[in-house]
């Protein structure tokens, strides 16, 4: 494998694309900058192009100089793009009608996903009617239509026009750090505000939008085809839900216990439509199509019609990023070998990301986006290697251990580039997924085979498509099998923790290594392993270096805990309002490094849930003092706790305003934390002449997750007060 930059144009501009878009996002910079950039790299590209270096080089033109102001063109116009789609919304957006109720017109944009409790899905907003006056008005808005319609029903499809009424919300930040932070996952699908309507009967569906007759007389009748030959071939159970998932994208169809075990398993990939299924039903059609292939004409023909079904089956599927690049890559590949031109599949690859992100370049930030170029990429990368060593066996029993090796190494292969990301996403690593995924892959794929044939003959034979069916079946059936008996096991998935720079690490270490082994770089190679294992010994440690004292909030609803940890202990304070709450705390444990608990302390939470801790000692509603030989607590009344530790710190917690208030004398504890579950304008003038009359060192002001915007607006300005003075 040859590594030459020269057989890789995309991948060059995919890179200087993602380093535009990062920068436009990442970067506290204007719009204008960027704009300006790119217009000065523009003008350098022809003064250089058509005066200097064209006189000076001659034949080798493009010279250096343009090729970098090129570059500079191309990360300065993504990074222009990034920061407008990120940062900006047209002046007419339905961002001014917030906090009220609305009456919204607009256009399904994705595939529904259907819960217990109602049904999800994204409209692109045209109309608003308020204040008595239908308004034009633009913007992308989260739909939740609380429904306890059968699963199997929706209420909306893609490219649907709807009428809908609700209130107006800004979607909700994270309520505490690494938890997902649902404001900024759909800002970058530039979604800014959420709309709960209460019932099906607020929702007006008026059917296929105007002006789309692909829509209306296309895909529409391939999905209720699909559809309804899913539901008449097989019936109903986890085994059909899994045929919806894979076939439709309609991954909310799917169990959740089913899911938990493909997830713990490392095989939920082939949940979700991807390269392999689109892969799958090109070698289908093509196995078809192959006579057409004898000539110049027919080859294009071919690639015609692949193209046209790609188009079909990609709108059918809601249009999932997956399904897109696996089909912009395999037109690529198609349409070079028809051109019959060298095709490097890793160029494809970048090509069709290229692409993608020009359209959105936000995608880059999606956890699908990365995680199925990095499987991609590695397969394309790590497989040959792996496989070499086959290439020399020999005879039948050769061939057999080719037949289990080769699919082997693309699941490693798949799992080395998407094992990293998901430990950042999930925090977790799956040691079953190593030898899981052979079998799991194995099945799945010959399910697509006998389900493709099984819904073509549902048209012409039904019995005959029901054989198929039945063989489809007994292949879903034995997946879901197999990963129940993988997911099982106790080793199944392990708890990992990583982060972004760990990632980044990984990957440029993985690249360098390749390099220098394909281009027999010995030096190089050595170089990058020690750099690596320096990384990996001391990375932790400067990781660990941390401040002696540190205080975690956790909220939890309407409740806060705090982990308080010091030199000597680790402290819990309240325990939130039931047991839902307990696995949050347990998660911020994992994120913050914090192992164990060694006391658990009573606030405002129920003495029964603050008792369910797993920690050493105990001080709940009915002690006033607590005594160790690293700690002293004591309760000052109700909802107050003073907590004096053995190198000299102390720490006084209080739950709301009234508490602090009611506290009599003067306080020894130079550091507050005051937790607010609502601030209201007394509340602002109390804690403030209080703050005047004890002037602690530090107040940490902590806000519950649900406090009103213009409340926690109150909390800040009091902030402004002093450097004392901090809001969390």
């Amino acid at each position: 494998m040859s590594f030459s930059p020269a057989q890789y144009p995309s991948l060059r501009l995919l890179l200087a694309a993602c380093s535009g878009i990062l920068a436009g996002v990442g970067l506290s910079v204007t719009i204008s900058f960027w704009l300006i950039s790119a217009a000065v790299s523009a003008l350098l590209i022809v003064v250089f192009s058509y005066g200097i270096e064209r006189r000076s080089v001659g034949k080798s033109f493009p010279g250096p100089v343009t090729i970098l102001c090129f570059l500079a063109l191309v990360v300065s116009a993504f990074a222009a793009w990034g920061t407008y789609r990120y940062n900006y919304v047209d002046s007419d957006s339905v961002l001014r009608y917030l906090d009220r109720e609305v009456l919204l017109h607009g256009t399904v944009s994705d595939r529904p996903g259907k819960s217990g409790s109602g049904e999800r899905f994204i409209i692109d907003v045209h109309e608003v009617f308020v204040d008595d006056a239908t308004v034009s008005a633009s913007g992308r808005v989260s739909v939740f239509v609380r429904s306890s319609m059968p699963e199997e029903d929706h209420l909306t499809q893609p490219g649907d026009s709807v009428w809908l009424k609700g209130t107006l919300k800004l979607i909700d930040e994270a309520a505490n750090a690494g938890d997902f932070d649902a404001r900024e996952y759909y800002r970058r699908l530039s979604v800014h505000s959420s709309v709960f309507v209460a019932g099906p009967w607020l929702v007006q569906n008026e059917g296929a939008g105007k002006g789309v007759p692909f829509d209306s007389y296309v895909v529409r009748p391939v999905r209720h085809f699909l559809e309804d030959a899913l539901d008449t071939l097989f019936p109903s159970g986890h085994e059909r839900d899994f045929f919806r998932g894979l076939l439709l994208g309609e991954r909310s169809m799917i169990d959740p216990e089913v899911y938990d075990q493909f997830r713990r398993t490392g095989t939920a990939h082939v949940l979700a439509i991807s390269g392999l299924h689109v892969g799958l039903l090109v070698l289908v059609v093509l196995l078809f199509l192959q006579r057409f292939r004898q000539s110049m004409s027919g080859k294009w023909l071919v690639v015609i019609v692949l193209a046209f079904l790609l188009l079909i089956y990609s709108q059918v599927t809601g249009n999932a990023p997956s399904v897109r690049r696996a089909s912009i890559m395999t037109g690529v590949l198609l349409g070079g070998y028809a051109a019959g031109r060298q095709v490097y599949p890793l160029n494809s690859l970048a090509f069709a990301d290229l692409l993608m992100l020009a359209f959105d370049p936000l995608e880059l930030y999606q956890a699908g986006f990365l995680m199925t170029n990095a499987a991609v990429a590695a397969i394309l990368l790590l497989y040959p290697l792996l496989s070499a060593p086959a290439l020399s066996w020999q005879g039948s029993v050769g061939r057999a251990c080719r037949a289990i090796w080769n699919p082997f190494c693309i699941s490693l292969s798949a799992m080395a580039g998407v094992s990293p990301l998901i430990a950042l996403y999930f925090g977790s690593f799956s040691v079953a997924g190593i030898v899981a995924n052979l079998p799991v892959v194995f099945l799945v794929t010959a399910m697509v085979f006998s389900l493709l044939p099984a819904l073509f003959l549902h048209l012409l034979n039904l019995p005959l498509a029901e054989l198929y069916a039945s063989s489809a079946w007994f292949f879903a059936h034995t997946a879901l099998s197999v990963t129940g008996f993988f997911s099982s096991l106790e080793w199944a998935a392990l708890p990992v923790r990583t982060d972004p720079l760990m990632v980044v690490i990984y990957y440029l270490s993985i690249v360098a290594l390749l390099y220098f082994f394909y281009e027999k770089k010995n030096a190089g190679l050595i170089i990058t392993l020690l750099s690596l294992a320096n990384f990996i010994c001391w990375y932790p440690l400067l990781h660990a270096m941390q401040a002696s004292e540190r205080l975690i909030p956790v909220r939890t609803g309407r409740y806060i805990a705090l982990l308080y940890a010091s030199q000597a202990s680790t402290v819990l304070i309240d325990a939130g309002s039931g047991p839902e709450d307990l696995p949050i705390i347990e998660r911020q444990m994992l994120r913050s490094g914090i192992a164990s608990i060694d006391v658990a302390l009573q606030l405002s939470s129920p003495d029964t849930l603050v008792a369910r801790v797993d920690a050493e000692t105990f001080m709940l509603s009915d002690r006033q003092k607590l005594v160790l030989p690293s700690m002293l607590v004591a309760r000052g009344g109700k909802d107050l706790l003073s907590i004096w530790s053995g190198d000299g710190s102390s720490l006084l917690v209080a739950a709301g305003v009234e508490a602090l208030i009611r506290r009599a004398g003067g306080h020894p504890e130079r550091s507050v934390v005051v937790l607010l579950r609502r601030f209201g304008i007394d509340e602002y003038r109390e804690l403030a002449a209080w703050l005047d009359r004890y002037e602690p060192t530090e107040c940490r002001i902590v806000c519950a997750s649900r406090m009103p915007q213009k409340q926690r607006a109150l909390v800040e300005h009091l902030a402004l007060r002093g450097s004392a003075v901090s809001v969390e």
